[in-house]
C-alpha cells in the first residue's frame, strides 16, 4: 500500500495514466478495488480512501471541505508525475470537482479530464434542505429509503459509534460547500442514472456551468447507485476513452 489514503491501488508496468477515486457519502475505497480488471494495462486505478472506514476506522472522518481537500492533495502530490484523472461518486463528485479547483489555484498539474457521478451540482446543492445536523431521530429516518443503505445495520451498537458519525461528516462536506464562480479549465464527463431520485437528470445537465469546455452527460439505467450494475459499461466506453 503506497500510503494509508490509497488502497487497493493497482500498479502497471508502464502506466501512462492514473485514476483517482473518491467514494460516496459513507463510502470506502473498496467500492473501486476490482475497477482495474476494466482497464487496459497502461492505466492505474487509485482509489483514495478517506478517514473513518475500513484502515482507518479508528481517526475521525473530515467535515470540512478545504481541509479534506487539502489532505488529498498532500497525500496524492507524489503520484502527479505522470498524466492523471479524477472520478468520483455522489459526494465524491462534489470533492473531484473541488480537488481540481484546488490543484488550479495551487498552480499545480491538473487532472486531464474529471468524472462526477451521480452528483448534484453546487448551485443547486447551495438551495437543498440540511441534514447533516438534524438530531439523531430525524437523521436515520432521512437515511431510510437512501440507495445503498441497509436500514438493518441500525441494529448494531458499532453502527452508531463508527459508520453514523463517518456519515454525518461526509454529509457536512457536501451540505456545507459553496463553489467558487471560475469555470475548470480541463474537460468534464458527467454521469448518471435515469431514475436517480436524488440527482435527476435536468439537475445533471446543470454541470455545464463549470467547465470552460463542453461537458459530456452520459445517462445509464438505474438508480442514484446505478454505478453497480453498470462497472464495466462505465469504465471501458466512458472512462477508458475519454482517457485514450
Amino acid at each position: 500500500m503506497l500510503n494509508k489514503w490509497i488502497k487497493y491501488e493497482c500498479i502497471r508496468k508502464n502506466p501512462r495514466i492514473r485514476l483517482f477515486c473518491l467514494p460516496y457519502a459513507g463510502g470506502n475505497a473498496m467500492f473501486y478495488s476490482k475497477w482495474s480488471n476494466n482497464f487496459s494495462e497502461d492505466i492505474e486505478v487509485y482509489p483514495v480512501q478517506l478517514p473513518g472506514r475500513e484502515n482507518r476506522i479508528g481517526e475521525h472522518a473530515i467535515s470540512e471541505i478545504n481541509e479534506l481537500c487539502d489532505s488529498i492533495i498532500y497525500a496524492i502530490k507524489p503520484y502527479l508525475d505522470i498524466p492523471f484523472a479524477i472520478f468520483g461518486h455522489s459526494m465524491g463528485g462534489i470533492v473531484s470537482f473541488e480537488l481540481a479547483r484546488k490543484l488550479a489555484v495551487k498552480n499545480m498539474p491538473l487532472p486531464k479530464i474529471i468524472f462526477i457521478s451521480a452528483t448534484v451540482p453546487p448551485h443547486i446543492l447551495e438551495k437543498c434542505e440540511k441534514t447533516y445536523n438534524l438530531s439523531e431521530k430525524e437523521f436515520l429516518k432521512r437515511l431510510v429509503g437512501y440507495d445503498n443503505i441497509n436500514t438493518e445495520m441500525f441494529k448494531f451498537k458499532e453502527f452508531y459509534e463508527y459508520f453514523l458519525p463517518t456519515l454525518r461528516a461526509d454529509f457536512k462536506v457536501v451540505e456545507t460547500y459553496k463553489a467558487a464562480k471560475e469555470k475548470l479549465s480541463c474537460p468534464i464527463v458527467v454521469c448518471g442514472g435515469n431514475n436517480d431520485s436524488f440527482v435527476p437528470v435536468e439537475f445533471l445537465k446543470e454541470w455545464n456551468k463549470y467547465s470552460e469546455k463542453e461537458v459530456q452527460i452520459k445517462i445509464f439505467e438505474g438508480n442514484h447507485f446505478y454505478i453497480s450494475n453498470n462497472v464495466k459499461e462505465l469504465c471501458s466506453s466512458i472512462i477508458q476513452k475519454n482517457l485514450d
